[in-house]
């Protein structure tokens, strides 16, 4: 996250939430092959992983070291202390909409998150089905790595997820729109600008 400080938009997160939550309902996409959904997040030689997509199109950040993990009548999130103050704003014991109450988890390292582990562990097993996740990613993270560790351990069965996240990223909202619409503005003018110095230069060298 850096040394600036950051702040999740509530609203933002619940409105992409609940198209989340929307298209697993619809079971679209392979979605209803997996009764969990976790995301792992930590550094990467990869800077395009669906895993970072995932983070900026939920969270407008990628907070590494984390794990969300979503089921269908919770969600969980864990990371260090100022992570989980990061989520403050979105923590609830009610549902939004289609989208669960969200729980925060305070990462352990006496323990190297073993515990937490198992607790997360314990809801995927509870949900029953497998877990969907983007099983081709990797991480240089010994954080993520313990996380896929302890799900091999438990016999966690993983099912890749990708194309159906794929698809949901695909869908652009009106705040969306509106951005790529001024991006594509912006790039034009400036291209205008451009080639209008360049035509001059050509012109002054004749």
């Amino acid at each position: 996250m850096g040394d600036k400080r950051v702040v999740l938009n509530k609203d933002h997160f619940f409105q992409r939430a609940e198209r989340l939550y929307e298209r697993w309902e619809k079971e679209e996409d392979g979605l209803d092959a997996v009764k969990s959904l976790a995301v792992a997040y930590g550094d990467s030689d990869n800077p395009y992983t669906k895993s970072s997509a995932f983070h900026t199109w939920l969270f407008g950040h990628e907070i590494n070291d984390t794990i969300v993990l979503l089921l269908k009548d919770h969600v969980y999130i864990l990371g260090s202390n100022r992570k989980v103050e990061f989520f403050g704003s979105v923590v609830t014991d009610q549902y939004t909409g289609r989208v669960p109450p969200v729980s925060t988890l305070l990462r352990d390292k006496s323990d190297k998150d073993a515990g937490n582990f198992e607790k997360l562990i314990d809801h995927i097993k509870s949900a029953g089905g497998d877990l969907g996740a983007f099983v081709k990613e990797k991480f240089n993270s010994d954080f993520v790595n313990a996380w896929n560790d302890a799900l091999t351990e438990h016999d966690i069965n993983k099912v890749d997820v990708t194309l159906a996240f794929t698809h949901l990223f695909a869908v652009k909202d009106d705040k969306e729109l509106d951005l790529l619409r001024k991006s594509a503005q912006v790039t034009s003018s400036s291209w205008t600008a451009a080639r209008g110095k360049y035509v001059e230069i050509i012109d002054q060298e004749k």
